[in-house]
């Protein structure tokens, strides 16, 4: 069975990898950026490796000649593959925040907490951890740099609310942002008749906090990012509105916890699936209902966020 690739070049010297996520297209992507020292942004999980190496043959990029793999977070959509992918770019060095490097190099507390959540979905998303050797992962400390040449210096930005161990990249070429979970999803799955993308947070368990996100977002906006390259999914561009609206959906989604939490995460996703489905009947979806299984598992992780935070609270 041959293994799926989809390339889409989206920038100067920048290409969209999808990453097939739990088997679906336009779900999650890698991105390679093109410099002197080539470098790949995102991972996913271990099963989708041998999608990223079918896209760097079909780009035409050898596999020694990866110099770089960053992650902004290491959440398994994110990061998962990292310790596999890293097994076959034997020149490559992992680029993470600081709270990040300990789970590349030992992976097993966050597979240990990431079954906890998953249960038996677990091995069927997400598939094997493994470690990244120690002395090939480099911590990014905020606001430092890594020049890949060319043009490209990608700015890592330390960028908690969605997690405490997220970081954001800029490429200081394009003006793109490497958003991660922190500028939200960008829904635009292929067969869904959106009159235009759905965005909305993400507020997963355990790290959510709002009132961080927000702040985190206020901060990005100041370095004036031109677009997002959204791992989740895709390229858009006038990325300070893209922001703003950030903030007032996860204002929204602290009034949400605050209104609904103390009545258990079932309540507070059906509230959240029922805005995603007045809001697709409002981008030209007839029947929501035939597409909201497309959302489970976000309104299920989004749910447990915003009632982990609001439990916090108390």
């Amino acid at each position: 069975m041959a293994v799926p690739s989809t390339v889409t070049p989206v920038d100067d010297g920048v290409y969209q990898m999808d990453l097939f996520e739990r088997g679906l297209r336009g779900r999650s992507a890698s991105y390679l950026v093109l410099g002197d020292r080539p470098a790949l942004v995102e991972v996913g999980a271990s099963v989708s490796v041998p999608s990223i190496l079918a896209s760097l043959a079909e780009i035409g990029i050898a596999q020694e000649e990866i110099a770089y793999v960053a992650i902004t977070h290491v959440h398994l959509d994110h990061a998962g593959g990292a310790g596999t992918l890293m097994q076959e770019l034997p020149n490559a060095v992992l680029l993470c925040h600081t709270r990040a490097a300990r789970h590349m190099i030992d992976p097993s507390r966050l597979e240990a907490s990431a079954r906890q959540v998953y249960g038996d979905r677990f091995d069927r998303f997400w598939g094997r951890l493994q470690a990244v050797p120690k002395e090939r992962v480099r911590v990014m400390e905020d606001n430092t740099t890594c020049d890949l040449g060319n043009g490209h210096i990608l700015r890592f930005l330390d960028t908690p609310g969605h997690a405490k161990h997220h970081t954001c990249l800029l490429d200081e070429k394009t003006g793109g942002l490497f958003s991660g979970d922190t500028a939200g999803l960008r829904f635009v799955a292929p067969g869904v008749p959106l009159a235009e993308p759905l965005y909305m947070p993400t507020s997963s368990p355990v790290d959510f906090d709002p009132v961080v996100l927000e702040q985190t977002c206020e901060r990005l906006l100041g370095f004036d990012p031109q677009r997002i390259y959204f791992t989740h999914f895709g390229v858009a561009e006038k990325a300070g509105s893209l922001l703003e609206n950030q903030i007032a959906q996860v204002r929204h989604y602290r009034e949400i916890g605050m209104r609904y939490a103390s009545q258990g995460i079932k309540v507070v996703q059906d509230v959240l699936r029922q805005e995603v489905a007045e809001i697709l009947q409002g981008r030209g979806v007839a029947d929501p209902d035939s597409v909201l299984g497309l959302f489970a598992l976000d309104l299920e992780l989004n749910a447990g966020g915003i009632v982990a935070w609001w439990q916090k609270q108390q």
